[in-house]
């Protein structure tokens, strides 16, 4: 019988989060850190930002308290600035992208406390494969990955979620499906491949879709045919568990109807509306299904709802939804 994973049993867990300076992330990176889980985070480096004097910022800062900023992402201090180490630069020349803190290396440009999440950088605009490429080697460099001899992660999850309005007359349609495809999916198919070099069997791999694309929406159609694919790519990695995946790793779609984000906020003129869920209790979730569980099934999707019962207060339902596979009725 497969070990659980996580902290419960004294036992640090590991967790890789991708989309980690993401609202839903930066607040799952800091749950699982404050249950001492060790943590690492994936997402992308903006080269606008500089880290130190003159050091291109090639890593964004260890996220604890960056739910606080709202997702943001705040400049580093130089007293907590340094170059990339030996191990870091190897890496990133594995990878074709030279190495010693110069343009493309994707390590840390901050030397990380005892229990401070690390956090690594992709290139904006890298290409899915390229993602894998670096991906791969910046967290061997770190030790991580049975193929260095390292540690496997015990939950690898995935917090990005683009978001497109307009329907099929948009000027821009095309555009917004190339957007939800790299945003959404191809973060996810990432995500996915990564977990079969990186996660531990027994181990837990979630991805984040949208009570949305479970019915029409013809002003959302980038969004609703984005997560859509998302909810079947859960559905087939559920099946490729023990062949592709390790065995006994468990696959589940976060599916929540809204989630409570500044970009969310700024489209609703400055406020939440009253079914909004919180990203810190989607992230509390993630938390107890990876450290202690229950969890769902394996290729389940998990709706997330909230419901306003009292001034101030939210109850918040966390339910399966039923995906028959081939059900036929009429004939036509």
């Amino acid at each position: 019988m497969l070990a659980k994973a996580g902290a419960a049993g004294g036992i640090p867990g590991r967790v890789l989060v991708f989309g980690g300076a993401t609202a839903l992330g930066a607040q799952a990176v800091t749950r699982f850190a404050a249950g001492g889980w060790d943590v690492v985070s994936l997402d992308f480096y903006d080269s606008s930002v500089e880290c130190g004097s003159g050091v291109p910022l090639h890593t964004l800062p260890p996220v604890i308290g960056l739910a606080a900023a709202g997702g943001g992402v705040s400049p580093p201090s130089t007293a907590a600035t340094a170059s990339a180490s030996a191990a870091a630069a190897a890496a990133a020349a594995a990878v074709g992208l030279g190495g010693g803190g110069g343009v493309g290396d994707p390590t840390s440009c901050r030397i990380r406390d005892a229990g401070e999440p690390l956090a690594l950088s992709l290139p904006v605009g890298a290409p899915p494969r390229s993602q894998v490429r670096i991906a791969t080697a910046s967290l061997a460099a770190a030790g991580y990955g049975s193929a260095a001899g390292g540690h496997l992660f015990d939950a690898v999850l995935n917090a990005t979620t683009g978001f497109a309005v307009g329907g099929i007359q948009s000027e821009d349609v095309f555009e917004s499906m190339d957007f939800m495809v790299s945003s959404s999916l191809h973060s996810s198919v990432v995500t996915a491949r990564l977990a079969t070099a990186f996660l531990r069997p027994g181990g837990m791999l979630t991805f984040t879709g949208s009570v949305a694309a479970l019915s029409p929406q013809p002003k959302l159609l980038a969004f609703a045919v984005g997560h859509a694919a998302v909810h079947q790519l859960v559905r087939s990695l559920a099946a490729a568990v023990g062949v592709d995946l390790p065995d006994g790793v468990t696959v589940v779609g976060v599916v929540p109807e809204v989630l409570d984000t500044a970009m969310h906020r700024q489209l609703n003129r400055g406020r939440a509306d009253d079914n909004w869920t919180s990203c810190d209790v989607v992230a509390e979730k993630l938390f107890a299904w990876a450290d202690s569980g229950p969890r769902p099934p394996n290729g389940a999707l998990v709706s997330v709802t909230s419901t306003m019962v009292a001034e101030g207060r939210q109850e918040h339902a966390f339910r399966l939804i039923n995906t028959p596979s081939y059900v036929q009725t009429a004939e036509y």
